[in-house]
């Protein structure tokens, strides 16, 4: 479980869930839900990001823009992000 996370749907039937608070650490990882199929046949996948690293954060916001995912802002271990 965790909190503070981001998730955009990408109009393709998947929704990319990004960082978070998971009690002990602001995550840095990528997981894909999708959900272009009945319910019951949903299926989540963890992936890697690509082109620039970003620290692991919460708190954040994040939108897609022509097939790119952009996250903005948020905060870990008491730094703020302005990126």
């Amino acid at each position: 479980p965790r909190s503070g996370h981001s998730a955009c749907y990408n109009g393709t039937g998947k929704i990319i869930f990004y960082g978070g608070w998971d009690g002990i650490y602001q995550r840095g990882d990528v997981h894909v839900l999708d959900v272009s199929r009945e319910e019951d046949e949903w299926a989540w996948e963890v992936t890697r990001c690509e082109g620039h690293n970003i620290a692991g954060r919460c708190g954040h916001t994040a939108t897609i823009v022509g097939g790119h995912m952009y996250v903005i802002g948020g905060w870990s271990e008491g730094v703020f992000f302005s990126d």
